[in-house]
């Protein structure tokens, strides 16, 4: 199974989210908590310790599963989620994961137009994080159980990030355990 999302930024305040799994299934919550976890905590690694990162995480352990869909923004710029418009944005985050079986998935990022050394990338980080949360809690937004599991994930992603860093090492196992809490939540609430 492969899920991918990409978030492009059109203008300074509009950005969309471009989303696909396959096989398309029609109960794929599971990947997508596990997308947007991986996504998160590679956010945070890639911007270090510092108030932008701080800040994320705090805004993760903000959400609750009411108000996941119209949280205020990460910082005070805020952004309008437009539909994707078939044409990617000047600065982009694409990332997708594989998973196959009982293995590891394989996680991939990229980031697009911010050059070598990132410029920008501070700022527009906070959005892409909160752009996929609320592209996917929009997708899913009568579906109580998955928001309950995506706002424990994010609230794991947020403590560990607070609590002991996060690095190219950890995400991973980190983002997975993240993940399988949301599921687990989240099943609990579906049986």
């Amino acid at each position: 199974m492969t899920n991918t999302a990409e978030i492009h930024f059109h203008q300074p305040e509009q950005v969309s989210v471009y989303a696909d799994s396959s096989p398309h299934n029609d109960d794929d919550r599971t990947g997508e908590i596990l997308l947007i976890s991986l996504f998160s905590l590679r956010m945070l690694s890639n911007l270090g310790t510092n108030d932008v990162s701080c800040a994320i995480a705090e805004w993760f352990l903000a959400l609750t599963s009411q108000t996941i869909v119209l949280a205020p923004s990460i910082n005070s710029s805020g952004f309008e989620l437009i539909p994707y418009p078939g044409n990617k944005g000047r600065y982009s985050f694409a990332s997708s994961i594989e998973s196959q079986g009982a293995t590891s998935p394989h996680f991939r990022f990229k980031a697009h137009g911010f050059g070598f050394f990132a410029k920008n990338m501070d700022r527009h980080a906070p959005v892409g994080v909160e752009a996929i949360v609320k592209h996917y809690a929009i997708k899913r937004s009568q579906d109580y159980a998955f928001l309950m599991g995506l706002q424990t994930a994010l609230r794991a992603c947020g403590y560990a990030y607070l609590n002991s860093g996060i690095g190219l090492v950890n995400q991973l196992r980190i983002g997975m355990s993240a993940a399988e809490q949301g599921t687990k939540m989240m099943n609990g609430i579906d049986s």
